[in-house]
Formats: structure tokens, C-alpha cells, sequence
């Protein structure tokens, strides 16, 4: 992303944040904006503000085949929404981050449920999540309750 020109009339310098620029300059007090406008700016130099990382976009696409910015947020994803959660397939870049960043994220370690290839008759599936090797069994909210017990 470049940014072609820019004018500030403020008496004062400007922390501007952009969508899809990292925040990398810096202001006296340590916070972090994608550009700095300088008080009374008037710049018609261009200036490049983001460059896209193509080696970054092919090993993203090498680490996790079939994953794209369009179904990140789909593709191996099962919602729960009785339970008020996500199952997150095993391969997903999700899965990979959380990993990878554990200590920084101050989680302990991350439980995986036991990898199972099940059919049903709408499809075949071998995600992680996808199905239980034991059938579910119902549960009931009573009313005034909480929480859910086993029928």
C-alpha cells in the first residue's frame, strides 16, 4: 500500500491506523500507528506504507493446503452452539498459531481429541472433530438449572 499524498492543518502530529498496514511507526510515548502525519504536513511524495510478502503468502499455502483467506474462518471449523464453542480441525493454521505462540499466550498444553474417520450418509469424514467413537448422549437443562445433566 502507498499512500500518495497527505496534509495535516493540525498543530500537533497525527497517529494514523490503517487496515491492512502494520502499526510500526512509533510516537514519543511508545505507541504504535501505521504512519506518523507530521504537525502542518503537506507531502505529495509517495511514500510506501505495506508491502505484500509473497514468500509468505506460497509457505502459508505449502503449510496448510486448501486453506484460504475466503474459508479461514469456515473450513475445519465446527461450531457448537449448545455448548457455546468451537472444534478446530488438527491441520487448521488456527491449531498452528495457538501452538506455536503457547508460551507467549500463557496456555498449558493443548488437548487434541483422538483423530476417527466416520461415514454417515451425507459424507465422509476424518476430521478429528467431525464425530465421537462413542454415540453422543442427550442432555436436558432442568428448569432453574445451570448447567445440563445426561437424560
Amino acid at each position: 500500500m502507498t499512500l500518495g499524498a497527505h496534509k495535516s492543518t493540525f498543530p500537533i502530529a497525527l497517529g494514523v491506523r490503517m487496515t491492512g498496514v502494520d502499526d510500526s511507526c512509533f510516537s514519543q510515548t511508545g505507541e504504535s500507528y501505521s504512519m506518523i502525519a507530521m504537525p502542518n504536513a503537506d507531502s505529495h511524495n509517495s511514500r510506501v506504507l505495506q508491502e505484500d510478502n509473497t514468500d509468505l503468502a506460497y509457505e502459508f499455502a505449502r503449510k496448510f493446503p486448501g486453506y484460504t483467506a475466503e474459508n479461514l474462518d469456515t473450513k475445519g471449523i465446527h461450531e457448537v452452539a449448545a455448548r457455546r464453542f468451537c472444534l478446530v480441525a488438527a491441520d487448521h493454521p488456527l491449531v498452528s498459531a495457538i501452538s506455536e505462540n503457547a508460551e507467549k499466550l500463557q496456555m498449558g498444553e493443548i488437548s487434541m481429541m483422538p483423530h476417527v474417520h466416520c461415514h454417515s450418509n451425507r459424507a465422509a469424514s476424518s476430521h478429528p472433530f467431525a464425530c465421537s467413537p462413542v454415540p453422543p448422549v442427550p442432555f436436558q437443562r432442568g428448569p432453574g438449572e445451570d448447567f445440563e445433566r445426561p437424560v
